[in-house]
């Protein structure tokens, strides 16, 4: 990513989580998959979200899940480099201690500050990936000493939850409608 997407990839995300057409969503995902195999590492990291299922694509949008191979395009996104790659390998499970060792960021925390940084420029799926780093807890991993000032979760949450509002709310002003259930979630509470 090196602080922003490629075009391609910025255009192939906006068709995929910005719409709900599919041949749309087709021409992005053909976007992206020619963006990886001109070794664009951010383009690996979405191409493995369409395969995660609905907790990462549409529903609709057609993709069959395929947790083995999104698996392996995550983790190989991650070591290529993509900061993208590296926050969602976390949030699904994919940054084993081989990829950290092989990742070109010396820590969760660096790849969470490329992707924060392109948030605060305004781009609405890295508004969305930092309100899920608050959201999730994943925000322990950039801070460790933070777990030290809470006694549980719901301490945790009463911080980080009104950050990662803002953060998702960003996100929907920029056209994504991801993390609306998360959204809701934290409004509820």
């Amino acid at each position: 990513m090196k602080g922003k997407y490629s075009k391609p990839v910025k255009t192939a995300v906006e068709l995929i989580w910005s719409s709900f057409d599919r041949d749309e969503i087709r021409r992005g995902y053909a976007m992206l998959m020619q963006a990886a195999q001109q070794g664009d590492a951010d383009a690996l990291a979405f191409i493995a979200r369409c395969f995660m299922g609905e907790e990462y694509v549409w529903p609709q949008a057609g993709f069959k899940v395929d947790d083995a191979n999104a698996s392996k395009l995550m983790q190989k996104s991650a070591m290529m480099g993509s900061a993208t790659g590296v926050l969602c390998a976390a949030r699904s499970s994919n940054l084993t201690p081989s990829v950290e060792r092989h990742m070109p960021f010396a820590s969760f925390k660096e790849a969470f500050e490329e992707i924060l940084g392109q948030a605060e420029r305004g781009d609405a799926f890295c508004c969305y990936m930092v309100g899920n780093v608050y959201y999730w807890g994943d925000y322990l991993r950039v801070e460790p000493d933070y777990a030290k000032q809470f006694k549980d979760e719901n301490g945790y949450n009463a911080w980080a939850y009104p950050i990662a509002k803002e953060w998702y709310e960003r996100s929907f002003d920029g056209g994504l409608c991801a993390g609306w259930g998360n959204y809701c979630d934290i409004r509820k509470s």
